[in-house]
């Protein structure tokens, strides 16, 4: 597990890229999933891409603060799906560069 804890750090990281650019202002949760991203999280298989869904999900489990979520989500793909943990934390990378440019955009 240890070589792949850089990677779950790397993914609370850039959801927290996507928390301070995405919801100015918005505090992490504390895990209650009050919060009015926490409809995300219950968001069932469509026709969009798996990867995405899953990168949606953990930013919203980690923006309410829900950390047995995001860990259950990473390291339970890493052992059973990890193309879809490879595909989700790809697509987590391309939301926060895509809110990096936004924003960058905006200043410009």
């Amino acid at each position: 597990r240890h070589g792949h804890d850089g990677v779950f750090a790397t993914c609370y990281a850039l959801s927290q890229a996507v928390l301070e650019l995405g919801f100015p202002g918005r505090k992490r949760g504390d895990g209650t999933l009050t919060g009015d991203i926490a409809i995300i999280q219950q968001l069932t298989d469509g026709p969009g891409s798996p990867s995405t869904l899953w990168a949606c999900r953990f930013v919203a489990a980690y923006i309410n603060g829900d950390d047995t979520r995001c860990a259950d989500m990473f390291f339970g793909a890493l052992h059973s799906e990890p193309d879809l943990l490879l595909n989700g934390v790809a697509d987590l990378i391309i939301l926060a560069a895509d809110l990096v440019r936004q924003k960058e955009a905006e200043l410009s």
